[in-house]
């Protein structure tokens, strides 16, 4: 099961699909030692974490990928992509 193509061939449907995706499975932190911030989704499905990827980059952002989760790991990507989606103002308050 992964994002349907009719949402991934429309940029402002495929963001809000991400943002669905995103508060729902999703996290927001701080690493103030690395001075980074980072928000990511965590997820088993395989196919679904390659679709969130995929679609990230298709945004413009350049996600990780490892095992289990979907990350932007860079400070300004992540604040980017917080204020982009519209984040619930108690999940995440942006540092």
């Amino acid at each position: 099961m992964g994002i349907p193509r009719w949402i991934k061939s429309d940029l402002k449907l495929l963001t809000r699909y991400l943002k669905g995706l995103f508060d729902t499975d999703g996290s927001c932190y701080g690493q103030p030692k690395n001075y980074t911030f980072v928000v990511d989704f965590t997820n088993r499905c395989a196919q679904l974490l390659t679709d969130v990827h995929l679609g990230l980059i298709q945004l413009g952002y350049h996600p990780q990928k490892h095992g289990d989760y979907v990350r932007l790991a860079r400070k300004f990507e992540a604040k980017n992509f917080i204020q982009r989606i519209r984040f619930r103002k108690f999940t995440c308050p942006v540092v």
